[in-house]
């Protein structure tokens, strides 16, 4: 019996450290600071969107912060358009030599319009 108890304890406790482990929040990083100690490492960054490239299941997106620019690889479509400012989440990846972010979450800061 208490081995029994101390096996669902020490499953509790695993749990809750994985729990712990996953809500980390990403640390906000300034594209031209993104090196391979981030790989795969989750990370916040936002910028200016530069390009959107539209493929059948994916989009590539340039977004642009005061100094550099990377692509966020977003595996949903969604509504963007350039010039937007967004925040994203994700975590760094590496494509032909090239940092890029598999963006978990992207969330609109600012939309700039222009009317004529």
């Amino acid at each position: 019996m208490n081995l029994l108890k101390m096996s669902f304890a020490i499953s509790l406790i695993g749990i809750f450290l994985l729990l712990m482990i996953s809500n980390t929040p990403a640390k906000k990083v300034e594209i031209e600071k993104i090196n391979s100690e981030f790989l795969n490492k989750k990370i916040k960054v936002s910028g200016s969107i530069k390009t959107i490239k539209n493929y059948r299941n994916f989009q590539i997106i340039k977004i642009k912060d005061s100094n550099e620019e990377i692509n966020l690889v977003q595996n949903k479509k969604i509504n963007l358009t350039k010039n937007q400012i967004i925040q994203v989440i994700g975590k760094v990846d590496k494509y032909k030599d090239n940092f890029q972010i598999r963006t978990e979450k992207i969330i609109l800061i600012k939309s700039l319009f222009l009317y004529i």
